[in-house]
């Protein structure tokens, strides 16, 4: 009775975990939320101000390496201090290449948020999934094992231990099974 009451325990704590997914059953349900989506339209339109000047500080920099196509260069890369353009180009290009770094790490963070909100109907999808694969097993599992004691009606510790093995067995089996079924119906 033990192995029964314990299976009911699981059964019901597994029930609970399932109570804030009361609502999802469908791909739809995972959808974002309007605050969701509101972050990551202006998640967006920053990613667009950033490639924006990501490009202008590009093109600046391809200009100041056209302009000073005729200059000489020091051995760090610098151009010669000599001419007045080669220093006008040298405080540019040092302004350009500290902003590229600053913009780029910007434009990469931001990247990388619009990449995980995008993912998150998708991470609530697969989580979900498992919950209720796990609260499937169990309920399969409570209504096995109750047959199984039925049956055999012993109280023998060798067969209840072999319950408790055939039990376990099912509902790992259960849970992998159930858990491609949720996938399936959820990401179709």
């Amino acid at each position: 009775m033990f192995l029964f009451y314990s299976c009911c325990a699981f059964w019901l704590y597994s029930e609970i975990r399932m109570i804030r997914y009361i609502n999802y059953s469908i791909t739809d349900d995972f959808a974002l939320s309007d605050e969701e989506e509101k972050e990551i339209n202006l998640l967006t339109s920053k990613h667009q101000i950033q490639k924006q000047i990501k490009s202008s500080i590009d093109s600046t920099i391809s200009k100041i390496a056209y302009q000073g196509r005729n200059l000489s260069k020091n051995k760090d890369g610098t151009y010669s201090k000599r001419s007045t353009l080669g220093k006008q180009l040298n405080t540019v290009l040092s302004n350009a290449l500290t902003s590229k770094k600053t913009i780029y790490s910007i434009y990469y963070q931001l990247n990388k948020d619009i990449i995980y909100l995008s993912e998150l109907p998708k991470t609530k999808a697969r989580r979900w999934s498992q919950l209720a694969s796990k609260r499937s097993s169990a309920r399969l599992s409570i209504t096995i094992l109750s047959i199984l004691i039925l049956i055999s009606g012993s109280h023998d510790w060798a067969v209840i231990l072999i319950e408790i093995i055939v039990i376990a067995i099912i509902y790992y089996l259960f849970v992998e099974i159930f858990n491609k079924i949720y996938l399936k119906k959820i990401l179709i």
